[in-house]
């Protein structure tokens, strides 16, 4: 009986390559400069060019983040890690984050247009009702007498209404969209520091802070260098100022548990997170764990605001309807019934 020679073990497929890899990001990224930057990147890398070659070029077109990210990931010799961590993360957060912008801007739209449309009511529709009672000389009831007085309040001060509104309005998109003004940290902090709504903006940011931070971790970068890192690839400004201080204390030589603790941007999420930064790997695991949950948790609370506020707003309408449709038609009653 002749012997089957045995069948070779099968050799695991390659892993991608990093020109691939910048390709992905490519596909990944939504400004059409980044986009076409990462390609350029993946032309150099296919024509034999190193990754210096590759920052060099068209790297220079890339986010000062992202740019340093690589420069130092290349440099520490664990850039498919950090890519492979990078777009992992970034798609948890980019989810989390537009939960959270829907959940602000969706009851922030609907409160808008209440508010414009109670301004239009009270300063245009009722004051001729008003000159309408007066000449039939009625003795109006105190619903009817409150609705006057708030249509009163509002022709009075409509343009400083709609100026308040406005000034609402800009300061909440600076609060989600800028980082770079000096109110912005304060603000957002005061603004997270509201049930719910506040609370998944403040743990979209921490989802955020831990995946870059882990993946940042991982690639062994100096700790100090890892938070500036960190913080220049934040989208919230609190955390972003947090994180420049933090890096700023720690080079002077405090423990950066302790540095966290005496400031007043991580909060009890984080700040027990950094008692583990004496191992890396340790460290990098847990804070990766805990931002992919704090991302899941994000999420799970952006959907309870929409699901409260949709009603709320609803109920308030309601409420202010049947108030002007009852302040209304109680006058008028009275007069039907001296009439008949």
């Amino acid at each position: 009986m002749i012997a089957t020679a045995a069948s070779p073990a099968p050799v695991p497929p390659p892993a991608p390559s990093l020109a691939f890899s910048m390709r992905m990001f490519g596909e990944e990224s939504l400004s059409p400069g980044t986009k076409s930057a990462f390609r350029g990147i993946a032309r150099v890398l296919e024509q034999g060019g190193t990754l210096d070659d590759a920052m060099r070029g068209p790297g220079r077109r890339l986010p000062r983040f992202l740019r340093g990210v690589f420069i130092a990931a290349g440099r520490s010799g664990s850039i498919e890690r950090v890519i492979g961590d990078y777009l992992g993360g970034s798609r948890r957060t980019r989810r989390a984050r537009r939960s959270v912008i829907a959940a602000i801007l969706y009851p922030a739209f609907l409160a808008t247009m209440i508010c414009l449309l109670s301004i239009a009511m009270f300063g245009v529709i009722l004051p001729p009702f008003k000159f309408m009672f007066q000449d039939f000389g009625l003795e109006l009831p105190w619903p009817t007498k409150a609705l006057m007085l708030t249509s009163d309040l509002v022709v009075a001060s409509w343009m400083w209404l709609l100026a308040g509104l406005g000034l609402v309005i800009t300061v909440l998109c600076v609060t989600i969209f800028s980082m770079r003004l000096p109110i912005a940290a304060t603000t957002l902090r005061l603004l997270q520091s509201v049930p719910i709504i506040g609370t998944a903006s403040a743990l979209a940011g921490a989802s955020e802070f831990c995946l870059l931070l882990a993946m940042l971790v991982r690639a062994r970068i100096p700790f100090p260098e890892t938070l500036r890192l960190t913080a220049a690839g934040l989208r919230d400004a609190n955390l972003r100022q947090g994180t420049l201080r933090l890096a700023r204390d720690v080079e002077r030589g405090e423990t950066p548990a302790y540095a966290a603790s005496i400031l007043p941007h991580f909060g009890p999420r984080l700040v027990p997170l950094f008692r583990h930064t004496t191992n890396e790997e340790t460290f990098a695991e847990i804070l990766k764990s805990h931002g992919e949950l704090f991302a899941l948790q994000a999420e799970a609370h952006a959907g309870i605001a929409v699901m409260w506020m949709q009603p709320l707003l609803l109920l308030l309408v309601g409420v202010m309807g049947a108030f002007v449709v009852v302040g209304l038609f109680l006058p008028l009653m009275h007069l039907l019934n001296a009439l008949a």
